[in-house]
């Protein structure tokens, strides 16, 4: 596990001050990346953080975790992302998907995979400064120099795998742990019959985590983030038949009560089997973490990404970086 590396994603949900902390302690304590979540109606706006962020940091890679194609057509995302790089030069990264709660709260509708592949070919296009049709003329984005700012695709859809394996940077999967390694080998699958390299797409696991010798306590600091996650994981196993019959109880009642101005809030660890925080979630003391996840990682993973949950988010950056990362990379 020497060459992993190691992210923190922050939901911006309280002061936007705080985010920044977050985000130069993790610089400091040695983290490689820091992904910042993007639902404009409830948390603080992306891209005015990341570029604040960039000038509070030194060395971290600095990506939307992540944001979509609808609310941010992607001629304003890769403007943004271009824009980022040259305040942090060759540390931006575009993390995407299909969109969550950020274009839920404004009654739209997900992206599909045929708006995911057209929205990152544009996106590269104007990256390296080409011209390209839209809307009946040509548009292009006259300060791009051509640099690329490596895209990793978010799902946990078998389908959208196998488009990330064959064109992505990377990918992030953040569904059920046991279903990871199926994920990873549709992924490498992918990026084989493509032809491209064996390290060529970068696999990032992203976890919600609370650190705490009180297990009880770490475990119910995560369930909000477990709740969506499992509303997610279920719903595409209801689509394909997988479902059984706690599985079915539980999305039924996620679908009930399950709201997206309260995105991953508190009022949404009732919803969750306290079963089910170690299927998508690490909690616990570091010594329990670490073995969690020593026992849980197949082969393939390349970066782990906590999201910090609980009253004190900065406590948990600094004592997964000292009790598990450290360990890890020793």
């Amino acid at each position: 596990m020497q060459n992993l590396r190691f992210g923190v994603g922050l939901f911006p949900s309280k002061h936007a001050g705080e985010a920044v902390e977050l985000a130069v302690s993790a610089d400091e304590a040695g983290y490689d990346v820091v992904w910042v979540g993007d639902s404009h109606m409830i948390w603080r706006e992306l891209y005015v953080l990341m570029g604040y962020i960039a000038a509070k940091t030194r060395r971290v890679l600095i990506a939307p975790g992540v944001t979509q194609l609808l609310t941010r057509h992607p001629t304003v995302t890769a403007s943004a992302l271009i824009t980022l790089n040259e305040l942090a030069p060759d540390r931006a990264r575009l993390g995407l998907g299909l969109g969550d709660s950020s274009v839920m709260n404004i009654g739209k509708e997900r992206a599909n995979l045929s708006a995911l592949i057209d929205g990152v070919r544009l996106f590269h296009t104007l990256c390296a400064g080409q011209g390209t049709p839209l809307n009946g003329r040509e548009g292009k984005i006259t300060f791009a120099s051509g640099s690329k700012i490596p895209v990793y695709i978010a799902s946990n859809r078998l389908r959208i795998l196998e488009f990330a394996g064959a064109t992505a940077d990377g990918v992030i999967l953040a569904g059920d742990r046991g279903d990871l390694a199926e994920r990873i080998d549709t992924i490498r699958r992918a990026q084989e019959k493509a032809g491209r390299a064996p390290q060529e797409v970068k696999i990032v696991w992203w976890r919600a985590c609370n650190i705490s010798e009180n297990s009880r306590e770490a475990r119910e600091a995560v369930k909000p983030m477990v709740a969506r996650a499992a509303m997610s994981e279920l719903k595409r196993k209801a689509k394909i038949g997988r479902l059984d019959g706690e599985e079915r109880d539980v999305l039924e009642s996620l679908r009930q009560n399950y709201n997206f101005y309260h995105h991953m809030g508190p009022e949404h660890s009732r919803l969750v089997p306290d079963t089910w925080v170690d299927r998508y979630a690490l909690a616990g003391s570091p010594a329990d973490i670490l073995n969690s996840i020593q026992e849980a990682l197949p082969e393939g993973i390349d970066e782990i990404a906590i999201v910090p949950f609980g009253e004190d988010r900065k406590r948990v950056v600094t004592q997964f970086a000292g009790g598990v990362m450290n360990a890890l990379k020793r």
